[in-house]
């Protein structure tokens, strides 16, 4: 129950969706209070990393690394071509392509990494393009606990 109160996106499957980044500022020191890792693009029907996009996980892995209490809300989705029970699947297989990134090139824990799968669901573009299906293909995530 402890761990409900705490970090109820464990379970509830809470997706952050930040477009800017935030800094509160407390007295005279500034304090980072999230990270958000805005989309990680993938190709039809892959559910492999693209070259591109390593610099800003990377960023996350060292950002993880420096804040051992931190931990990360991952989100995968898909566009809308083929059936949903396939684009659940392609969006699980791309938030643990994320994950298994972070978890070798930064060794950071599983425990740390919270995984969600929502296939087609909740696209961000227009589907019937081909411009918008490339940008619902995606992975996005907040890293949160950091001090």
């Amino acid at each position: 129950l402890e761990s409900l109160l705490d970090h109820p996106e464990y379970y509830t499957g809470t997706v952050f969706v930040i477009n800017e980044s935030y800094i509160i500022v407390e007295g005279t020191r500034q304090k980072i209070v999230g990270f958000a890792l805005d989309h990680t693009l993938f190709d039809f029907d892959q559910s492999e990393i693209k070259g591109e996009f390593t610099t800003e996980l990377d960023d996350v892995g060292q950002l993880m690394e420096k804040n051992p209490d931190s931990y990360i809300t991952l989100a995968g989705f898909t566009d809308n071509i083929g059936r949903e029970e396939y684009n659940r699947e392609l969006s699980r297989e791309r938030v643990e392509a994320v994950e298994t990134y972070l978890v070798e090139k930064f060794k950071i824990d599983t425990g740390r990494i919270v995984l969600n799968w929502y296939g087609s669901a909740a696209p961000i573009a227009d589907n019937s393009t081909e411009e918008g299906r490339s940008q619902n293909r995606r992975v996005l995530g907040f890293v949160a606990g950091i001090e």
